[in-house]
C-alpha cells in the first residue's frame, strides 16, 4: 500500500535507507530530524507498505526541486514499488509548481537505469563522481510513444467451472463447449495482429484458450506457472460468490491453505522482468486469469492492489500495457 510518510515512519525510512547494497552514505549521516524536515518542512514523502512494515520510501524536495530519496528494500525490489513512488512523487513535485527536477546517483547502478527508463536527462557528473540528472515537466509529458515492449492481455475463455459458478483457483478445469468457441472467436478477432509470442499459464483453461486461438499459426505458445490465477488453497471449487465475498481479506494473508494476491504480484513480476529483458521492440500476448490481471494493473499501470482486487470485473476484449524500459 502506498500511501504519505508521517513522522512515525522515521526509523522504518531510516532501516530502508540503511538496507541498500547501492547508493550508501559513506561520509554523510542523515539524522532522523533531517528526515522530518524533508517530509514536512521542505517536502513531502512516501512510503510503500507491505504487511504493516515500511519497505520503500521516497521524498521530494519542493525548495530545491530534487529527488530527496528514492530507496527500495533490496527483498522487496522488482515490484514495481519504485516506478509507484517516483511517480506519486513526481506528479506532487509538479503539481507545486516546479518545472525542472534533478537528482543525482552513483554511476553504473540499477538506480540509473532506473531514471534513464523514466526520462531523466543525463546532464554530466559531479564533483564527488556522482551523475546529475534532470527532467523537465514537458520531457515526462513527451517521451516517445513507441515502447519498448507491448503487453496486450487476454483472459482464458469460459470454461465448466465458470458455467457452474464455482472458483476453480488452481483446479485445472477444461474449457466448455461454449469457451471453445470463445477461443476461436479470440483467434479471429487477433488475426491481423503479430505478436513475437503468445504467454499463457500452464492450467488448461489458459492454454488451451491459445492454442485454439493460434494453433494454427505459427507462434510460440509458452507455459508459465507465474501466470496461474490465484490460488484459493481450501476454498478451491467454492462458489465464485462466497470468493468474491473474500478476496479483499486476501490481500496479503494468503486463503486458507492457498496463497495471497500479493505473492501473485511477486510471482508475475518475476516473470514480467524476465520478458521484458528478452523481448525488445515488440508486442507479447498473455492469455491469463483475473489475478494475472490484477498483478499487471498494480506493476504496470500502478493501481493500487486493493483497488484493482475490488473493482468490478468487466470483460473486454483486451488490455494493452506499455513498457519503456525492462521492468525491475
Amino acid at each position: 500500500m502506498l500511501r504519505d510518510a508521517r513522522a512515525a515512519d522515521i526509523p522504518a525510512i531510516q532501516r530502508v535507507r540503511a538496507s541498500v547494497k547501492e547508493n550508501r552514505l559513506v561520509s554523510t549521516v542523515i539524522t532522523d530530524e533531517d528526515v522530518r524536515t524533508a517530509i514536512e518542512d521542505t517536502g513531502r514523502g512516501w512510503v510503500v507498505e507491505q504487511n504493516g512494515q515500511v519497505v520503500a520510501f521516497a521524498i521530494g524536495n519542493a525548495s530545491t526541486c530534487n529527488i530527496w530519496a528514492l530507496f527500495v528494500h533490496p527483498e522487496h525490489e522488482g515490484r514495481g514499488y519504485g516506478r509507484q513512488l517516483h511517480d506519486a512523487m513526481v506528479d506532487w513535485l509538479w503539481a507545486a509548481g516546479l518545472d525542472r527536477l534533478w537528482l543525482t546517483t552513483e554511476p553504473g547502478t540499477r538506480a540509473q537505469r532506473f531514471y534513464e527508463a523514466a526520462g531523466w536527462r543525463l546532464t554530466g557528473p559531479t564533483d564527488s563522481g556522482e551523475l546529475r540528472f534532470e527532467l523537465m515537466h514537458s520531457t515526462r509529458d513527451s517521451l516517445p510513444c513507441d515502447p519498448r515492449l507491448t503487453l496486450v492481455f487476454e483472459t482464458h475463455a469460459t470454461t465448466v467451472d465458470n458455467e457452474a459458478g464455482l472458483a476453480s483457483g488452481w483446479f485445472d478445469v477444461a474449457l466448455s463447449p461454449a469457451g471453445e468457441q470463445q477461443a476461436r472467436m479470440l483467434g479471429a478477432r487477433r488475426r491481423d495482429d503479430h505478436p513475437a509470442v503468445v504467454f499463457c499459464s500452464d492450467l488448461t483453461r489458459s492454454f488451451r484458450t491459445a492454442e485454439i486461438a493460434f494453433g494454427d499459426r505459427s507462434l510460440p505458445i509458452v507455459r508459465d506457472a507465474r501466470l496461474r490465477e490465484c490460488d484459493y488453497g481450501d476454498l478451491t471449487r467454492r462458489p465464485t460468490s462466497e470468493i468474491e465475498q473474500q478476496r479483499l481479506r486476501h490481500l496479503e494473508e494468503p486463503f486458507p491453505s492457498g496463497e495471497s494476491y500479493q505473492q501473485v504480484v511477486i510471482r508475475v513480476s518475476g516473470w514480467l522482468g524476465e520478458v521484458s529483458r528478452q523481448f525488445d521492440a515488440c508486442t507479447t500476448l498473455i492469455i491469463g486469469h483475473r489475478a494475472t490481471f490484477y498483478a499487471l494493473e498494480h506493476l504496470l499501470d500502478g493501481v493500487p492492489l486493493r483497488e484493482a482486487v475490488a473493482s468490478p470485473w468487466a470483460w473486454q476484449p483486451g488490455w494493452t500495457y506499455h513498457l519503456r524500459a525492462p521492468f525491475s
